[in-house]
């Protein structure tokens, strides 16, 4: 809806005709999914490089200059942590809860506040988060996930972006609570393509985290161990094509690096590789809570090679 309301139709229309006579292998004008910049309409991905607060002078520039072969860069405007009231820890030490959590070793204390906060998956079904992590926990196999999906595919969302660019701590921590309750070792960060800063963002956390202690075997020098290996599944650039399966199997088929394909759905606490899979504010919720926009529509010009 931003977009939209930006003039996002008169934008393409007028690229359209300063465009006329380019040739179809040079480029091309179309339409693409939302690109999670609602804040700085309009938007348009120009080469995957993504441009904010564009107008039709200066995407036809880029798109020249693209063109003639040279290279375009997408800029990372560096600006200051917003300090919200949604963070526990403001200017303190953060990862308290953690910390609090190893001392204690009060896991049961975590599923009781889980149960009690009737907190819930935000995927349609509002699975209880509770009875999620308790069957991972209780799972027998030896190999266990924490997947955090910050895909934020859905159209006109912007959430998700805001929490990892000024709150990536929350994210981090919520995603080692429930790595140490449940016993995973592995956790898996699955980020759209289009949120290139929020990756860096994130990678610099990871590190701080490892060099705090806080990952791997051993944390806080106790015999506890929380994620041990992360990786950064980026989300596929043909999103458009999904097949019709539920986004947590495409969640973990694409951070597997293997094909989507449809399956029997396992019944709840049967399947052989035990994994949670939450939607990134899920995991912040204690700590902080999402906004909805409208559905933007956006414009692309995108030289082809």
């Amino acid at each position: 809806m931003s977009c939209h309301l930006n003039g996002a139709c008169e934008l393409r229309a007028d690229l359209e005709r300063r465009f006329a006579d380019a040739r179809p292998e040079d480029l091309q004008i179309r339409d693409v999914s939302c690109l999670g910049r609602c804040d700085h309409a309009l938007a348009a991905s120009i080469n995957d490089h993504i441009f904010t607060d564009v107008t039709a002078a200066r995407a036809e520039q880029i798109a020249r200059s693209a063109i003639r072969g040279e290279e375009i860069q997408e800029s990372h405007p560096q600006a200051a942590r917003v300090e919200c009231k949604a963070d526990p820890y403001g200017d303190a030490e953060k990862y308290g809860v953690t910390r609090k959590l190893v001392q204690s070793r009060a896991f049961d204390d975590v599923f009781a506040q889980l149960k009690a906060s009737e907190l819930r998956g935000m995927g349609g079904a509002g699975f209880p988060t509770s009875v999620k992590w308790d069957l991972v926990r209780k799972g027998r196999d030896a190999v266990k996930y924490v997947v955090c999906n910050a895909d934020e595919s859905e159209p006109g969302t912007i959430k998700d972006r805001f929490i990892m660019t000024h709150l990536p701590h929350l994210l981090i921590e919520g995603m080692l609570i429930a790595a140490i309750v449940t016993g995973a070792k592995r956790g898996i960060l699955y980020i759209r393509h289009e949120y290139h800063l929020q990756e860096e963002i994130l990678g610099e956390e990871i590190g701080r985290c490892r060099r705090a202690g806080l990952l791997g075997k051993k944390i806080l020098a106790a015999s506890l161990t929380s994620i041990s290996k992360f990786l950064s599944a980026r989300a596929a650039t043909s999103a458009a094509k999904k097949p019709h399966c539920s986004k947590r199997l495409r969640v973990i088929a694409r951070s597997r690096a293997t094909s989507l394909r449809f399956r029997c759905k396992p019944v709840s606490g049967r399947n052989p590789r035990c994994s949670i899979t939450s939607k990134l504010s899920l995991m912040c919720r204690k700590f902080s809570r999402g906004a909805w926009i409208g559905s933007p529509r956006k414009v692309r010009a995108a030289p082809v090679d």
